[in-house]
């Protein structure tokens, strides 16, 4: 998905028009490629041009070099190293989000560029303004098939002349650092801004003196609320840890269904739920023991009802559940709620940055995934629909990967007292 950052709009620009009648994007049909044979003889009439210099590898930049139908003629060593591609010459022939695996590109069987999502990305829009327009800057998110984070681009493009044939050059600066901080740095001051709020109404109620039953009251209102405050830094830190391959797993046996209990019995009394039901199904039948980091699933399922309780309209519920997963050998937590996610926010629901709750608030779902699939070794998915509403789906195996660092450091309760 893309932010087009180009002067101008795409319908102001000449001969480039992306969007359909009414406001709708429609998919384009992909140009047709050049035949493996033509591809050699491209890229061989372009590195006996002297473009390409050895000092390429050496920058900082992804700089990739289109013919004319948008297929790689050439891809330097950080483009490699960034797209996961260890074979200099594989790339050859390939659309740019084929060869950094864009989930996208493989939607449609008229291939890249013809998915629904296609007309919005960043790499699309920075190939199309190059032909009609010269040059135009892009910010270009890519989710790709092989891993739970996103590839995070501002991509420079110009189209170059050169012996009577036209190449789109493209070079993409990392904004990835840059988007993670600013996405933490918001959500984390959002957060702590709103603990903070609470924390000091309640002080206030406190100084006012008053009956001492609801002194008491009071004072443990402010305790809980110190602790949700110390739970979001904590989940912060998790984050920070898990972008960076840091995140250190600390796997104990763990019971799901009372450990689902304990859960649920939080978040029911958790203020997003004061107008809202939280339900919770009985398994069909006995759970295996997992032996996890209880920590890091109550933060991923907490999100999960969290989040379904903020969708949810007052007065309706939320159902939890819990089932044996014959997939992975362990269990499946389930996450419902009664309100359907608009489909054009569905295929970005896990994209970091991206969020239905406002700029900045992107890090929850993504997250989510980030933390269950590279760390606890399961999966997230979701479904969605008019009628059956929102199923996020949680599923572990009995066992975290071996492969994770364990921590010795002592890691506080996945769940601040009641």
């Amino acid at each position: 998905m893309a932010r087009d950052t180009a002067r101008g709009t795409p319908e102001e620009r000449p001969g480039l028009n992306p969007r359909g009648g009414e406001g709708t994007q429609r998919a384009l049909k992909p140009p047709e490629g050049s035949t493996p044979e033509q591809i050699a003889a491209e890229r061989e009439k372009l590195s006996s041009s002297g473009l390409l210099s050895p000092l390429f590898d050496l920058l900082p930049v992804v700089i990739i070099i289109l013919n004319r139908h948008r297929q790689i003629l050439y891809m330097n060593q950080p483009g490699l190293s960034a797209s996961g591609n260890t074979n200099s010459a594989g790339y050859l022939g390939l659309r740019p989000g084929e060869a950094f695996d864009c989930v996208h590109a493989f939607e449609s069987p008229d291939g890249y560029g013809a998915s629904d999502q296609c007309p919005q990305c960043g790499l699309m829009l920075a190939a199309q303004t190059a032909e009609c327009a010269g040059a135009g800057t892009f910010e270009c998110h890519i989710m790709r098939r092989s891993m739970p984070d996103t590839i995070d681009f501002r991509l420079y493009t110009t189209c170059l002349e050169l012996a009577g044939d036209t190449y789109l050059f493209m070079v993409g600066l990392d904004i990835g650092g840059e988007i993670r901080q600013r996405a933490l740095e918001r959500i984390f001051f959002h957060d702590l801004l709103n603990a903070t709020g609470n924390i000091d109404g309640l002080a206030w109620l406190l100084m006012q003196g008053g009956e001492k039953p609801e002194q008491e009251r009071c004072r443990l209102l402010l305790t809980n609320a110190c602790r949700r405050l110390a739970d979001e830094v904590r989940g912060h830190r998790d984050i920070f840890d898990a972008e960076r391959g840091d995140l250190q797993i600390e796997p104990q046996p763990m019971e799901p269904w009372e450990f689902l209990c304990d859960l649920i019995e939080h978040y029911r009394s958790h203020p997003v739920a004061r107008t809202r039901h939280v339900r919770l199904v009985e398994p069909p039948e006995k759970l295996p023991t997992l032996h996890t980091d209880p920590s890091l699933v109550g933060r991923v399922l907490g999100n999960l009802i969290k989040n379904a309780l903020e969708a949810t309209r007052q007065g309706d519920a939320v159902e939890v559940a819990v089932r044996p997963c014959n997939d992975l050998g362990g269990v499946e937590f389930l996450v419902w709620n009664p309100e359907p996610i608009p489909q054009e926010l569905q295929r970005r629901l896990f994209t970091r940055a991206f969020s239905t709750k406002g700029v900045g608030r992107g890090l929850g779902t993504y997250g989510a995934k980030l933390i269950t699939e590279r760390y606890l070794g399961g999966s997230l998915k979701f479904v969605s629909t008019a009628h059956e509403g929102t199923t996020f789906s949680l599923s572990l195996p009995p066992t975290s990967p071996p492969s994770q660092r364990e921590s010795t450091r002592p890691r506080q309760t996945h769940l601040p007292p009641n």
